[in-house]
């Protein structure tokens, strides 16, 4: 080493000196990290310190208050992170897992073989939350700085309004197995299925218009952070019930908050509007406000089945994207989607598959760009009983929408009117009997400019017209496009 011998080895004795403390740092936080395991019949002496001591998580349906309880205990004794391990198998409840105010990491994750102390084998099997004979809401998050739900699935959820009035930023009726509010939100790998939500019961029109239902399956609103990667939804819905009632999101409902959805499924998820003068928006999701992004996601069978009147009507058969801050689109396909409004009363507003809607001029153009996506109808269905289809499978009603290299094909447009592929619906303010509503039931709102820009797009083989700009607000751009049939 020569002269510089005492020097180097005063760098290996500091460099041992930081691994050291690196080292004590993280064995410290493993350390105060808390691990909480819970099985369909438990083990041990049920505490939940281990696989052998596992929570019996049927017993007398009171998982989610041991749940609930396990948590907030550890919250209380400093930990530095909760963590939820499900044995697979089935757990059926009465009782939401309701959590709130907690400011530390919070995970509940599933499908693990759950025999061996120590192992986190994933098991062949599903962990699979089933609702008793109860209706029940399976978990309940409010002002969570970090909670994910991964790998369980959700099925027969089901929440409803009982008669009472939610406001936008009240939980209520939204979210028929998971609901978070001011929250950051991640699920992954999870199922949902058949879960459902039901609407307020009386007139939400007018004075009560910010009241709002949504989310079969998942809600997330009033601010912060909702994630979805490699999710499937499939068969959630909004039951049926009341009149003049607003919904967004057949699966899913972000309200706002920074919504992403990446690598999912979304399959015959629906809204169904009765016989009521209901509004209902998003087969499968539904947005207000905020960033949303979509990427490499499928949507298959979604639709609306929505009464038709001058204070009512549906839109968005897969997806209704209202007045967000931004939206991106990209790589994602959609087969089948469509919307199905029960009354003979032409409704310009109405999009068989996507809806993007910048209905409030004051805040500035939403701006929206989707790229590499297919929009095929061939299998929606011509008609439905005494209905008539959307007036066009895309519709921009207000804000900017860049689309590139995108196929749309097939369009079923409406039966009795004339029908749109893509459509720019630009009219600043709607005044007329059976176009006046834009934001809320019964309001009066003028609508934004709209501005539509297709690069390298195939609109083929409609029903009637392939791309329209309607109005004086409305502007259409296209570059290098294929406009066919």
């Amino acid at each position: 080493l020569g002269g510089g011998g005492g020097m180097f080895m005063k760098h290996i004795k500091v460099f041992r000196a930081a691994l050291v403390a690196l080292v004590t740092v993280v064995l410290t936080s493993q350390l105060q990290a808390t691990d909480i395991f819970v099985s369909p019949t438990g083990s041990g002496d049920f505490s939940g310190s281990s696989w052998s001591n596992a929570i019996n998580g049927n017993e007398e349906n009171l998982l989610g208050i041991k749940v609930k309880t396990v948590i907030t205990d550890a919250v209380a004794a400093d930990a530095e992170e909760v963590n939820v391990y499900f044995a697979s198998g089935e757990y059926v409840t009465t009782n939401q897992i309701t959590l709130s105010s907690i400011t530390i990491p919070v995970k509940l994750s599933g499908g693990y073989v759950g025999e061996i102390d120590g192992s986190f084998d994933r098991s062949e099997t599903a962990t699979i939350f089933k609702r008793s004979t109860y209706n029940i809401r399976f978990i309940s998050a409010t002002s969570l700085s970090s909670f994910v739900v991964d790998g369980i699935t959700f099925t027969g959820g089901y929440i409803s309004a009982s008669g009472t009035k939610y406001s936008h930023t009240a939980l209520g009726a939204k979210g028929g197995a998971v609901a978070s509010a001011s929250s950051t939100t991640v699920i992954s790998n999870c199922v949902f299925r058949n879960n459902a939500f039901q609407p307020l019961a009386s007139d939400s029109r007018s004075a009560y218009a910010s009241y709002l239902g949504g989310g079969g399956a998942v809600a997330a609103i009033t601010s912060g952070r909702l994630d979805l990667d490699n999710c499937v939804f499939v068969g959630n819905r909004h039951a049926a019930g009341g009149s003049y009632n607003q919904s967004s999101g057949g699966a899913v409902l972000a309200y706002n908050v920074t919504f992403n959805a990446r690598n999912c499924t979304f399959e015959g998820n629906y809204m169904n509007g009765g016989s009521g003068r209901n509004t209902l928006f998003g087969g499968a999701i539904g947005t207000y406000y905020g960033n949303v992004s979509i990427c490499n996601c499928t949507f298959s069978g979604n639709y609306i089945l929505g009464a038709l009147y001058e204070t009512g009507g549906a839109s968005g058969g897969a997806l209704a994207i209202r007045d967000a801050v931004s939206f991106k689109m990209s790589d994602s396909v959609f087969t089948g989607n469509y919307v199905a409004n029960t009354s003979s009363m032409t409704f310009p507003f109405s999009a068989g598959i996507m809806l993007l809607d910048d209905w409030k001029s004051s805040d500035g153009l939403a701006k929206s760009v989707v790229e590499r996506c297919i929009f095929d109808s061939r299998t929606a269905p011509n008609t439905a009983a005494n209905s008539r289809n959307a007036q066009s499978d895309i519709l921009l009603s207000g804000g900017q929408l860049f689309m590139t290299n995108c196929l749309v094909f097939a369009a079923k447009g409406n039966s009795a009117y004339g029908g749109y592929s893509v459509r720019n619906l630009g009219t600043l303010s709607y005044s007329g009997k059976y176009t006046k509503y834009y934001g809320y039931v019964y309001s009066s709102v003028t609508c934004a400019q709209s501005e539509m820009e297709l690069v390298n797009c195939t609109i083929a083989d409609g029903k009637t017209y392939g791309i329209a700009a309607v109005d004086d607000a409305a502007s259409l751009s296209l570059k290098n496009c294929i406009v066919s049939g």
